[in-house]
């Protein structure tokens, strides 16, 4: 939608040369073409172009945050796989505290095995279209912070993992993260939105455009049809 929004505000700026070119402006004037109504498409275009820039802006915006998210919640993941599998080691002989924190063994996910030994998944998230990734991230993200939380506020928890390299401020840094990703989620979801509102403004405005540009195009293309070096040189070819 943007490349075809893009190519009509290249075909108009070309168009509207006719304004600044001497020769062409020239020859349309003593034809009695309206030039001072095709002057007015200068301000349709500019806001053509405006509308056309917000957009890209809010996608690459959009893209980048989706970016960030997602690296965050693969590292994120991975380190909380291992801090689970730490956890159910170190309370191995408290099984009201693996009970507790829902520390059990999980089901597989179809088709895969569960891993050997009891070792950690630290596995990244697959590639999933965007609503399953959405899922997957606020599914991690209810589960993980209410873990963390949990264990931190818990004196015996974290006494008990402290031998295992997880001390109360290593704890306190993986729950600062979480937090950091659940905001940065926040945004990203925010700049999904500004994103599609952006695209459906450009989408009318395109729609606006060509009503414009159509008949304009139609009337340089007519009024220069014995001059074609000249209809060449503003694009109305």
């Amino acid at each position: 939608m943007l490349k075809s929004l893009f190519a009509l505000l290249q075909m108009a700026e070309a168009m509207l040369a006719a304004l600044v070119d001497d020769e062409v402006r020239t020859y349309l004037a003593e034809s009695g073409f309206p030039l001072d109504q095709l002057s007015q498409g200068n301000s349709v275009v500019e806001r053509a172009r405006a509308t056309f820039d917000r957009s890209g802006e809010a996608r690459i915006r959009s893209r980048g945050l989706s970016e960030a998210v997602d690296r965050l919640f693969g590292s994120l993941f991975r380190e909380v796989s291992i801090f689970r599998f730490v956890a159910l080691r170190a309370f191995r002989r408290r099984t009201d505290l693996v009970e507790a924190f829902a520390l059990g063994p999980r089901a597989p996910s179809a088709g895969k095995e569960a891993p050997a030994g009891g070792e950690p998944s630290t596995t990244t998230p697959e590639k999933r279209r965007p609503r399953e990734r959405s899922r997957a991230l606020g599914l991690f993200l209810a589960e993980s912070l209410v873990l963390v939380r949990a264990v931190l506020e818990n004196e015996e928890a974290v006494a008990l993992l402290a031998p295992y390299g997880y001390a109360k401020e290593r704890i306190s840094s993986l729950l600062s993260r979480l937090d950091g990703l659940e905001t940065m989620n926040l945004e990203q979801e925010g700049g999904q939105q500004s994103y599609h509102a952006a695209t459906a403004a450009a989408r009318e405005e395109e729609i606006e455009f060509r009503r414009w540009f159509t008949p304009w195009r139609r009337m340089v293309r007519h009024a220069l049809s014995a001059r074609p070096d000249l209809r060449q040189r503003v694009g109305a070819v």
